[in-house]
């Protein structure tokens, strides 16, 4: 195209790829999986699929700060959910006890926190 350099194109495309970013984001959520012939169950996963991405935005304008705001699913996934903790059992009372070492501790600390104390009506999308 005349006029237009390689950085402004770039620039162009990555306005527009929002709606990319949401799709991928949406299949990483499982959405758009289907049962077999059962539309009772497709609705179902639908479903599961639209509370599962509104919990993630709610995660993320409320308990996620920084560049952590556009990390995908499946970062948020590896990165929060699967930090390396230990179950310890102690006089009837058991306990998850995350490495000290691990990055993602302090952010995780922070968005249970948040949780626990009660979020704030979520921002608009």
């Amino acid at each position: 195209m005349e006029g237009i350099g390689p950085v402004e194109a770039w620039r162009a495309y990555n306005a527009g790829a929002v709606v990319e970013r949401r799709i991928g984001e949406l299949g990483q959520l499982s959405a758009g999986r289907t049962a077999v012939d059962d539309l009772g169950g497709n609705a179902l996963l639908w479903s599961l699929a639209v509370l599962a991405y509104q919990l993630l935005h709610i995660l993320r304008a409320n308990c996620l700060g920084g560049r952590w705001r556009a990390v995908q699913p499946r970062g948020i996934r590896l990165r929060l959910l699967r930090a390396p903790a230990r179950i310890t059992s102690h006089a009837r009372r058991t306990s998850l006890r995350f490495a000290r070492a691990e990055p993602a501790l302090g952010l995780l600390g922070r968005a249970l926190r948040t949780i626990a104390t009660g979020l704030a009506p979520p921002a608009p999308a």
